[in-house]
């Protein structure tokens, strides 16, 4: 039995056509633009860089290279950077992207905060979908963020999701990145070929993953060969060379959903196949894997250990094919 955590977390978020990621979120009628997304997901606050002080005998010292970045409306200290570091406001950080979707090319689909704001997020659907086999369907999104802990400058994350199992398919191809930073900048000329840099970045990656993807769907697996694949991922042995539990654990949840009915695995492109080893490594950590809260889940799963472990995940099974 697969037990699947329901509990919701801190993310704030506002939806376009169909729930956001894993369910979350309201829908709302229509596609808009960036500045009306961040309105929507209330994300309307500004933040301001200011300095960091201490008391020493009576006096107000400031700390060298240190600077307090705070949410306006609520005085949250969302990180600690240096001089250099300058805030992108929510409402600028993503307006190069309105170009994509005044041309539609591209549709705002959902917007959010981490934990207190440290990063926000809009996610946007591309209009060009991937098919594995003949009717096995993934949707292209691309993920734009910014931080306010000076973690990260504003990016884009290509980031395909299996429509069946609502799977994050994340994937390092050799041929084409699926991230790119995104230089700021107010110049509408700029913008626009920043906006369709990414867009050329995205129709690659598209490409060359359904490519890998539907190799993947061809190749029949046995049991000894899923249990070879599922040891170069996640096998790790204490110091007497012993598997751990945890290990094999996640290894046997993992077999139970590709032997399984879940998750699409079903469907002819998974039944047996390398693409349903991987999509049960994919729908583990969605959909079985305990997280704090949701808020713990999109961060693992986009920027984390589970990002990282997708990447594995699809680098062995290219070595298998």
């Amino acid at each position: 039995m697969i037990n699947v955590n329901e509990e919701t977390g801190k993310a704030s978020i506002f939806v376009v056509k169909e729930p956001a990621w894993h369910g979350l979120g309201q829908v709302v009628e229509n596609a808009v633009t960036a500045e009306q997304a961040i309105d929507l997901a209330g994300l309307n606050w500004e933040v301001e860089k200011r300095p960091v002080y201490y008391n020493w005998q009576s006096q107000k010292i400031k700390v060298p290279a240190n600077n307090a970045v705070v949410r306006l409306d609520n005085g949250q200290v969302l990180g600690v950077v240096g001089d250099l570091y300058t805030p992108i406001q929510n409402k600028e950080a993503f307006s190069f992207f309105d170009n994509l979707v005044s041309e539609k090319e591209a549709i705002y689909h959902s917007a959010g905060a981490l934990g207190n704001g440290e990063r926000i997020w809009i996610l946007a659907k591309l209009p060009t979908d991937t098919i594995i086999g003949k009717d096995d369907l993934i949707n292209n999104y691309v993920l734009i963020y910014n931080s306010h802990d000076g973690s990260a400058a504003v990016s884009a994350l290509i980031t395909p999701i299996r429509v069946v199992c609502n799977n994050t398919l994340t994937a390092a191809l050799q041929g084409a990145k699926n991230k790119v930073t995104v230089r700021h900048t107010k110049n509408v000329v700029e913008n626009l070929k920043e906006a369709h840099k990414l867009l050329g970045l995205a129709n690659k990656y598209r490409v060359e993953l359904e490519s890998a993807l539907n190799q993947f769907a061809k190749k029949n697996v046995t049991g000894e060969i899923a249990n070879k694949y599922l040891s170069m991922i996640f096998d790790t042995r204490d110091n007497e060379g012993n598997l751990v539990e945890q290990s094999k654990r996640t290894k046997s949840k993992i077999l139970e959903v590709f032997e399984s009915n879940v998750g699409g695995q079903d469907m002819a492109t998974c039944r047996g196949t390398l693409y349903g080893l991987y999509n049960a490594v994919t729908f583990y950590h969605d959909n079985v894997s305990d997280y704090k809260d949701e808020n713990s889940r999109a961060y693992s799963t986009w920027f984390g250990n589970t990002a990282s472990t997708r990447q594995w995940a699809f680098k062995k099974a290219l070595e298998l094919v």
